[in-house]
C-alpha cells in the first residue's frame, strides 16, 4: 500500500508539473504574440516617423528656395529703383 500511495503522490506531482508546464507554455505563447504585435507597431511608428521627417525636410528645402528667390527679387527691385526704373509688376500695380 505504501508503494501505491507514494506512486499516486508521484503521479499527482507529475500532473501538477505538466499543468504548470502547459500554463507556462501558454503564457510564453501569449507573450510571444504580444511581442510580435509590439514589434509590428514599432515598425509602423518608425515608418511614419521617417515619412514625416522626409516631408519636413522637403518643406524646409522649399522654404529655403523661396527665401532665396525672394532675396534675389528684392535685389533686382533695388537695382531698378537705383537706376530710376520701376519693375513691370509695380508699374502694373500703379496703373490699377
Amino acid at each position: 500500500m505504501i508503494q501505491t500511495e507514494s506512486l499516486q503522490g508521484e503521479v499527482e506531482r507529475l500532473k501538477d508539473q505538466i499543468g504548470t508546464s502547459s500554463r507556462q507554455q501558454e503564457e510564453r505563447g501569449i507573450m510571444q504574440n504580444q511581442v510580435r504585435v509590439l514589434r509590428e507597431l514599432l515598425g509602423r511608428a518608425s515608418a511614419i516617423n521617417i515619412s514625416e521627417h522626409e516631408l519636413r525636410l522637403k518643406i524646409w528645402e522649399e522654404l529655403e528656395r523661396t527665401k532665396e528667390q525672394l532675396a534675389r527679387q528684392e535685389i533686382i527691385k533695388k537695382r531698378f529703383r537705383n537706376k530710376g526704373h520701376t519693375p513691370k509688376t509695380e508699374e502694373a500695380e500703379e496703373a490699377q
